[in-house]
C-alpha cells in the first residue's frame, strides 16, 4: 500500500487522478484513489471503508462520483 500512495504522490496527474477521503461525523472512515492506468483506462486503488460504517452507501457513492470524474474529461473505462 505504501508504494501505491508514494507513486500517487510522486507522479499524480491532477487532470486525470484524484483521491477521496470519506468522513462520518468529522472522522475519516475510508479512502479511494482513482488513477490513470492508460490513455483509456482509469483504475480504483485502495478503496477502503471502515467495517463500522459498511452498509451506509459510501462505496456506492464513490463508484458513481469517482467513475464520473474522468468521464467528464474523456471517454474512459474504469477497471
Amino acid at each position: 500500500m505504501a508504494r501505491i500512495v508514494a507513486d500517487y504522490i510522486e507522479t499524480r496527474d491532477p487532470v486525470w487522478e484524484s483521491a477521496w477521503i470519506a468522513e462520518v461525523e468529522g472522522e475519516p472512515v475510508g479512502s479511494v484513489f482513482c488513477v490513470r492506468k492508460s490513455e483509456e483506462v482509469a483504475q480504483f486503488r485502495l478503496l477502503l471503508v471502515d467495517p463500522s460504517v459498511r452498509g451506509m452507501g459510501i462505496g456506492g457513492a464513490w463508484s458513481g462520483s469517482v467513475s464520473a470524474s474522468p468521464r467528464r474529461r474523456a471517454s474512459v473505462t474504469i477497471s
